[in-house]
Order: structure tokens, then sequence, then C-alpha cells
């Protein structure tokens, strides 16, 4: 039934796999791996609309704690990656 779409999620996935290893060449990996945590929000962005969840206040309260600690990560994160 959903068959397309799980090889669809599957390619995503190893897409979403190759740029966050190139990813690594262009910025310092304690930003990127802040970035990897935004998985967790995507996700329940879209699983109302691509599974039929409901989601209850705590899952939007941890959701933004998330997303908001994310963004303080990459605020105060290290800009530049030190060369050895």
């Amino acid at each position: 039934k959903h068959h397309h779409v799980w090889w669809l999620g599957i390619a995503f996935q190893f897409l979403a796999a190759l740029l966050d290893i190139a990813s690594f060449g262009y910025a310092p990996a304690a930003l990127l791996s802040c970035m990897g945590a935004m998985t967790l929000v995507f996700n329940l962005w879209l699983a109302p609309a691509l599974c039929g969840e409901v989601l209850s206040a705590r899952d939007t309260r941890v959701n933004a704690l998330v997303f908001v600690g994310t963004l303080v990560s990459l605020w105060f994160g290290p800009h530049e990656t030190p060369t050895y």
C-alpha cells in the first residue's frame, strides 16, 4: 500500500547520511553534532502529516526545548575549525 513511500524514505535517509559525512569538511564537528538533534524536531513536525499521529502538549514542549537548545548551541558554539 505505502511501499513506494517507504522506499522514498530510505532514499532520503541515505542521501542525508552522505550529506552528513560531507558536511564535516565545512564546519566544526561541535556544531554539526548539535544539528543531529534537528532530526527529532523534523520527525515530530512530519509525524501528523505522514503517519496520522496526534501530538500531545508534552511532545510539543519537549520539541520546542530541543529546538531552542540546538539554536543556543549553534549560536555559542565554535565557528572555526582549528588547524593542527
